[in-house]
């Protein structure tokens, strides 16, 4: 029971009405970024930590600080600081930094480069080279939310460069987290990627594309299951994904993205299109992790991870 401003008795908020305004909420926002913005800055969508790769956008939905970056409600429950790397296609190298040192803010700084690469004319003819950068600086904050969910919000700083041009934009997330009473599962749901560029690189704008999140994730002792799916006008992505404690020193996960099948041409490697496979070391306070996401004939993604929590 709770009290109203009047005074009165009300009973709780349940499961279902928390649900409800998630969806309202969720949907709401969905609508109104639809009918405004285009789509950009699709550097955002790609998984950058191990979690990510392994887990999906069910990731979400267990509290961590690599979590943040899918869900600003999945707070971890100590102070974090994560190191990310990822080799991905055609050369290009990111890394990520997830800085939380307490329990009311955090932030988290990522980017991406393409490293040289040949310029050429409608001819063929070399011009010289040039490179491509992407990278994004975010802070996040969270409440509580319906007793024992949390709201959270990130405000992030976008930037894109290709050779001499350069575009920036500013972005939200906004999501929910809610844990069942007495029960091994979490839901949650997140709008990301809420923005409006600031400086174009041509003159038509193009605004960071919105994706709606809506995970959920079962705990058990040594095992952890998640599940989610990313929507964006015109594309929906479903993921699920498992990590299994063998013991106190290695954990090892196995993930699967409908995205990756997008990568399908007809090869015979394309079965492994989609999937991602990886462990994590435990020492003490560090934690090392490695994924490994083939894509057929396109190559394969290396991610690797470097934890220290608590600090």
């Amino acid at each position: 029971m709770w009290k109203g401003r009047a005074g009165l008795t009300r009973p709780a908020p349940t499961f279902y009405n928390a649900v409800m305004r998630i969806w309202i909420l969720c949907f709401v926002l969905l609508g109104t970024l639809e009918a405004g913005g285009t789509v950009g800055y699709t550097y955002l969508q790609i998984p950058v930590s191990v979690d990510e790769a392994l887990l999906g956008i069910g990731l979400g939905a267990l509290p961590g600080p690599t979590s943040l970056r899918v869900n600003p409600a999945a707070w971890p429950t100590a102070r974090t600081a994560s190191l990310q790397g990822i080799s991905y296609l055609a050369g290009i190298q990111g890394l990520g930094v997830f800085y939380v040192p307490s329990q009311d803010w955090a932030l988290s700084l990522y980017g991406w480069n393409s490293g040289r690469m040949t310029r050429t004319d409608t001819l063929g003819r070399e011009l010289g080279d040039f490179s491509t950068t992407h990278s994004a600086l975010s802070g996040y904050y969270h409440r509580p939310f319906l007793g024992r969910g949390t709201l959270g919000i990130a405000l992030s700083l976008y930037y894109q460069g290709i050779a001499e041009y350069n575009a920036v934009a500013a972005g939200m997330d906004i999501g929910v987290l809610y844990p069942l009473a007495e029960k091994p599962v979490t839901f949650g749901a997140a709008i990301r990627h809420v923005g409006i560029e600031l400086k174009s690189m041509a003159q038509q704008r193009s605004n960071p594309g919105p994706e709606l999140n809506l995970m959920g994730a079962w705990r058990f002792p040594t095992v952890q299951l998640a599940a989610g799916i990313a929507w964006t006008p015109g594309n929906a992505t479903f993921t699920l994904g498992t990590l299994w404690q063998v013991s106190s020193l290695l954990t090892v996960g196995l993930g699967f993205s409908s995205k990756g099948l997008e990568a399908n041409v007809g090869r015979e490697r394309d079965f492994l299109n989609g999937w991602s496979a990886g462990f994590k070391l435990h020492h003490r306070k560090l934690v090392f992790g490695y994924a490994y996401t083939p894509l057929g004939e396109l190559g394969d993604i290396h991610r690797i991870s470097l934890e220290l929590t608590p600090f």
